[in-house]
């Protein structure tokens, strides 16, 4: 995930333990929340905005869920951005 905070940027990247499915998007965001909050990032306080973009593969009630979670709990605005698959298809 790519950060900006005061002027400089920086990556941080979370592993998730569980299978590909939402318990693996879940873990990873629970991971990211502790990192950011070792940071002194923590979401609610320093950031009150998180915009996240995907691929799709985010597109589901139970990450949409996790998701509405960390906007209720830290009491920030979450933006959930959705690209179109391509394939190598008519973008229409």
């Amino acid at each position: 995930m790519y950060f900006l905070h005061g002027g400089s940027h920086f990556f941080v990247d979370c592993v998730a333990n569980h299978a590909h499915d939402h318990h693996f998007t879940s873990s990873a965001w629970k991971e990211m929340l502790l990192v950011l909050d070792r940071l002194g990032l923590t979401l609610g306080e320093n950031i009150k905005k998180l915009v996240v973009w995907s691929d799709g593969g985010l597109k589901t009630k139970e990450n949409l869920y996790t998701f509405l979670l960390i906007a209720t709990s830290r009491k920030i605005s979450v933006s959930v951005n959705y690209l179109g698959p391509y394939h190598g298809h008519s973008e229409v």
